[in-house]
């Protein structure tokens, strides 16, 4: 991609977390998993809190569109706790297109491993969110 290769390593993590929406609303979800754990791993380098966020909230999303309940609850526990350390940009005005599709599906096991994931530090919430399971 060529924002990689100039070195502009923010607006590459915010191509890749739009091809990843756009793979997921396509039923390409390995892909899009794969692209929105890209978007976290590029967004973590860069040092940008709320852009992580984002891409945390969308492997979140494609969590629970999945069936898997317990890492969209560890996912979104993680974004939670992050949200309490302090403000995060412009992430609050987003906040509730986020948490709705990622909330409307919370049950027992959402919430444990929801409850799980309010215990994550950010660094420990991009290690969850880049492991393959």
């Amino acid at each position: 991609m060529l924002c990689g290769q100039v070195g502009y390593t923010w607006m590459q993590a915010s191509a890749i977390m739009n091809c990843a929406d756009v793979s997921h609303a396509l039923g390409r979800t390995a892909v899009a998993n794969e692209r929105a754990r890209e978007a976290v791993r590029l967004s973590q380098q860069v040092g940008d809190r709320q852009m992580t966020l984002y891409a945390l909230a969308l492997l979140a999303r494609f969590a629970v569109a999945e069936g898997r309940a317990d890492r969209a609850g560890l996912l979104w526990g993680a974004v939670e706790a992050e949200e309490g350390r302090g403000p995060v940009g412009t992430w609050d005005q987003d906040r509730e297109e986020h948490a709705a599709p990622v909330l409307a599906h919370a049950g027992p096991e959402f919430e444990a491993a929801r409850a799980k994931g309010r215990g994550l530090a950010l660094d420990e919430a991009v290690g969850v969110a880049l492991s393959i399971d």
